[in-house]
């Protein structure tokens, strides 16, 4: 299924590796511009995105568990026991409690740790000896919280939107590399004329070669590519030089 020229003649390419493909020789494959980018773009969203859904999913989790025992769990009274911070510049704070269930109980003491900002960490109110209200489930007294903790809903947001935002990366290039497959796999191979070579108008030291060439269908297209000074300096891309075009469809082509 090697792609065949459309117009047998000598061509200019972008890209030396395509040699093969113009000659017609078999099991040759065209090689897109800019595929290899498109390609580890493709791949570096992948890793971002199964670390953002677990970590919503982690998120979410707990986002439940602690609504649950602040909306359903019982108050009581708990003693401040400890307090400790650790990490490096960007440090985590720790309170620990004691409480009993029920209150005023001994054997039924429980001992809980709780993350906390870094405002309660150092608010008077809770050193160690200190008292605090707290909730906690009955039908599992080990989850418990301060009684005005607040919902982590912020940190679920922002790993919501880190997980849309690597979704909507991984799909442009799924794009992308659905078009590099069919322009490889189908495209068609054609005779393109030189129009122009001209400053590229959003980059320093780039150029965008302008050309033209009939369709299957007989219909004169126009297409640009871009290219480096040096290509643009050496005088090889000429008006009137013949380079080769793989075509998929009217949208998608691209020069070799």
């Amino acid at each position: 299924d090697t792609v065949q020229l459309g117009v047998p003649a000598p061509f200019l390419l972008l890209d030396s590796a395509n040699e093969r493909v113009v000659q017609g020789l078999p099991g040759s494959r065209p090689r897109v511009q800019g595929s290899e980018w498109r390609h580890y773009f493709l791949l570096s969203c992948i890793v971002p995105l199964i670390f953002c859904c677990c970590m919503l999913v982690v998120t979410a989790l707990n986002w439940r568990d602690m609504r649950e025992v602040l909306q359903t769990g019982t108050t009581t009274s708990a003693t401040i026991v400890d307090r400790f911070s650790s990490g490096g510049r960007s440090r985590s704070y720790y309170l620990v409690y004691r409480y009993s269930v029920p209150p005023g109980g001994v054997a039924n003491s429980y001992t809980r740790r709780q993350s906390v900002g870094s405002n309660r960490y150092f608010d008077l109110r809770y050193l160690p000896g200190a008292t605090a209200q707290i909730r906690y489930l009955p039908t599992n007294p080990t989850s418990a919280l301060l009684a005005d903790t607040a919902l982590p809903t912020e940190t679920l947001l922002l790993w919501f939107t880190g997980t849309a935002l690597c979704l909507s990366g991984l799909l442009v290039g799924l794009h992308f590399a659905w078009q590099d497959w069919r322009l490889a796999r189908r495209g068609q191979l054609l005779a393109g004329i030189v129009q122009a070579v001209e400053p590229w108008p959003w980059k320093e030291n780039r150029y965008q070669l302008r050309y033209r060439f009939v369709d299957p269908s007989g219909t004169w297209r126009e297409g640009r590519a871009r290219i480096a000074a040096a290509q643009a300096g050496s005088g090889r891309f000429a008006p009137g030089t013949t380079v080769a075009v793989l075509y998929a469809d009217r949208e998608l082509f691209c020069l070799l």
